[in-house]
Order: structure tokens, then C-alpha cells, then sequence
């Protein structure tokens, strides 16, 4: 089930556009595989290889990330703790 909602996260990365034409699909290639290494917030994680990789078609709560006096949307760290479970420690194939 976890790898399931797995893939479901990285296909949510791919243009909708991409998803809805038939002949883009048909030349969909894999691009590179990497260890999730660390969630930056709910739709926004790096990969050990250094690639920021943001999830497309979501908008998770944000986090004040160092943004002085920006507060943390409501549920935003339980955006940020449901992607660790999902994705930290995984390897991820773009």
C-alpha cells in the first residue's frame, strides 16, 4: 500500500498534460533514481543526490521556513509528518 501512494506521489509530478495526451505518455522516459533524504514540508522534499523535488497539483499547508513573522498554516507539520512517512528513507524514481 505505502509503494502504491508512493508512485501515486510521483506521478503527481508529471504535467497534467502530460497525463491526458496519449502520445506524450507513449514517450515517457524514467528519469534519475535517488534516496528521499529529507521533507522540507508537505509537498516539497530533496533527494540525496541534491534535487529539490516539489509535488504538482497539491497545496499542502506551508511552513514558516525561516520567513520572519510568517506563521505556520494549520496542519502544516501534519502535511510535513504524513510526506516523511510516506516518502523519507525511500528510493524515488522520477
Amino acid at each position: 500500500m505505502r509503494r502504491i501512494l508512493l508512485s501515486l506521489c510521483v506521478f503527481l509530478l508529471l504535467p497534467v498534460s502530460a497525463l491526458l495526451a496519449k502520445s506524450a505518455v507513449e514517450t515517457l522516459e524514467r528519469g534519475e533514481t535517488s534516496l528521499a533524504a529529507e521533507v522540507v514540508d508537505g509537498d516539497t522534499l530533496l533527494l540525496e543526490n541534491g534535487t529539490k523535488v516539489r509535488l504538482v497539483g497539491i497545496q499542502a499547508p506551508k511552513l514558516p521556513l525561516g520567513r520572519a513573522g510568517f506563521e505556520a498554516w494549520p496542519l502544516a507539520e501534519e502535511a510535513k509528518q504524513a510526506l516523511e512517512d510516506l516518502a523519507l528513507g525511500q528510493t524515488l524514481t522520477l
